[in-house]
């Protein structure tokens, strides 16, 4: 039960950081420098999330992408080991 409560957790803020990361992007995206196209953005690799590739305007919607895909990551992170914890307490139990 503990595992079950923990784990809807988990995806429940998986969901919720991986929205608030995109809906972030897109925004930044209105803000990108003069001259970059979507398509750049969207192929451009890491060059896509540097600062210099968005306005002032665009900054904080940058950083709060990067927050989102941080808390995405760790969530994720979190969630397999949450996955290895319950099937090590199976093996024992």
């Amino acid at each position: 039960m503990p595992f079950r409560v923990a784990a809807t957790a988990i995806g429940v803020l998986a969901a919720m950081s991986w929205a608030y990361a995109v809906a972030n992007w897109v925004a930044a995206l209105r803000h990108r420098r003069p001259g970059l196209s979507v398509g750049h953005m969207l192929l451009g690799g890491t060059r896509s999330f540097d600062a210099r590739s968005f306005t002032e305007r665009g900054q904080p919607y940058r950083r709060r992408f990067l927050l989102g895909a941080a808390l995405f990551g760790a969530s994720l992170l979190a969630g397999m080991a949450l996955v290895l914890v319950a099937a090590i307490s199976a093996q024992g139990a």
